[in-house]
């Protein structure tokens, strides 16, 4: 993996990304700005999906890369309340917003990292950002977003309206935000999600109904929040689930220990102790 502690912008236009290019190229270890294009002498090859995994690592705020997709990588989008404060964008309520234009909307809000893949919107990360409900017409039509973080945001369910219009994503944070059940019944169709976070959020058992109808979720982080054992019924129904965060609960040891036997294959992380997972964020 590429490592690049000091890298600020970075661009990778009309290059292809590959898994080698991600372990040969260290050089960018000293370099605060890379741009690679079709003209570079070695291009750099990354599949898509390892660029996320990059992106999500390293100290990068903005990324921007265009090209043709490797052969054989997915294509993301194919099936498969608050006071404004000084200088904060306001997205228009009824005009959508361009890439260009969100992408500099959300930098304002106080986004941790963009990045945008063949001019579209790839990757939000607007952890503890000022971004609220008056900002979610910055959402609509980027639909090949597969990442998004609004942990630690001043968002309620109106929010996820917008949300549960973005098909192609696969990661969604919504830990420690004013989401309840109703809030959640607004994503039942994203199909392609994988990782759903909403630890300390306000939630019940009622929201693992619709939380169970993913049929492609693998990691559900629901720590500290009023899960019970009355909801067991509706995990054990999640077949794929490989990772299962239960800490700070109310779901009872017995309960927990019914989870590990009937599904070996998950990975299930709890105890009924109050408050145990204070202070994580995922």
């Amino acid at each position: 993996m590429i490592l690049c502690p000091i890298l600020s912008p970075l661009n990778l236009n009309h290059s292809r990304i590959s898994y080698r290019g991600c372990i040969e190229t260290d050089y960018t270890r000293s370099r605060t700005k890379l741009e690679l294009t079709s003209d570079a002498k070695d291009p750099i090859e990354m599949h898509h999906s390892i660029l996320i995994t990059l992106f999500a690592s390293a100290m990068l705020n903005q990324l921007a890369a265009a090209g043709e997709p490797v052969a054989g990588e997915p294509v993301a989008g194919e099936p498969v309340a608050g006071e404004p404060v000084a200088g904060e964008p306001i997205a228009n309520a009824q005009i959508p917003m361009t890439v260009e234009q969100s992408s500099e909307a959300f930098n304002k809000l106080g986004a941790q990292k963009v990045l945008i893949l063949d001019g579209e919107l790839s990757y939000v990360n607007l952890n503890s950002s000022r971004f609220s409900d008056r900002h979610v017409n910055l959402l609509p039509g980027h639909s090949n977003l597969v990442y998004l973080s609004l942990t630690k945001t001043r968002i309620s369910d109106a929010a996820l309206d917008a949300v549960g219009r973005l098909p192609s994503l696969r990661w969604l944070m919504l830990s420690h935000t004013d989401i309840s059940d109703a809030g959640v019944a607004k994503l039942s169709g994203l199909s392609n999600l994988q990782t759903l976070t909403l630890r300390a959020t306000k939630i019940s058992n009622n929201s693992l109904e619709t939380i169970s109808q993913l049929p492609n979720l693998r990691t559900l982080v629901i720590g500290d929040t009023n899960i019970t054992d009355e909801g067991i019924d509706w995990l054990l129904a999640m077949k794929n689930l490989s990772i299962l965060h239960l800490e700070g609960t109310k779901v009872s040891e017995s309960g927990i220990q019914q989870l590990r036997r009937e599904m070996p294959e998950c990975e299930i992380l709890g105890s009924p102790v109050p408050h145990q997972g204070v202070g994580k964020t995922f």
